[in-house]
């Protein structure tokens, strides 16, 4: 992977994390989630599939947004750390940005056809994680 790949994954990686922040402060605050595009964000945030085990998904989103942004920092920073970390750590990067793809592909699917409603927010984490995941395979 080249040096702009790891710049894009990081880049994208801020975003999301920005993303689910905002989510998060939101519902803490108990304010309205503000929707650019005419969706019901609120609904969709507030829903019963924005838990999982009793924590809220955006935790889930700034965990993973959090740690892959690290690892490509460490990596583009100090690319001899890879001569010291297992082996399989850049393939379980590999797996958790496929793990995260697939199920932001869920969630989306839970909006279109279960809620019937959309949140921008979630579709744009939806297509960063996406991002994240095809440029992860290169």
């Amino acid at each position: 992977m080249g040096q702009l790949e790891h710049i894009t994954i990081i880049v994208l990686s801020c975003i999301g994390f920005c993303i689910a922040l905002y989510i998060h402060l939101k519902r803490r605050k108990n304010s309205t989630v503000l929707c650019p595009r005419n969706g019901n964000c609120v609904k969709v945030v507030n829903s019963t599939y924005s838990k999982i085990l009793g924590i809220h998904i955006e935790f889930f989103g700034m965990a993973y947004y959090l740690l892959t942004g690290i690892f490509h920092v460490t990596v583009l920073t100090f690319p001899m750390y890879l001569l010291y970390v297992p082996m399989w750590t850049p393939h379980a990067f590999s797996y958790l940005a496929m793990v995260a793809c697939v199920f932001s592909l869920y969630l989306v699917f839970i909006q279109a056809f279960k809620l019937r409603d959309w949140c921008i927010w979630c579709v744009g984490s939806a297509i960063i994680t996406t991002s994240i995941f095809i440029l992860q395979l290169f």
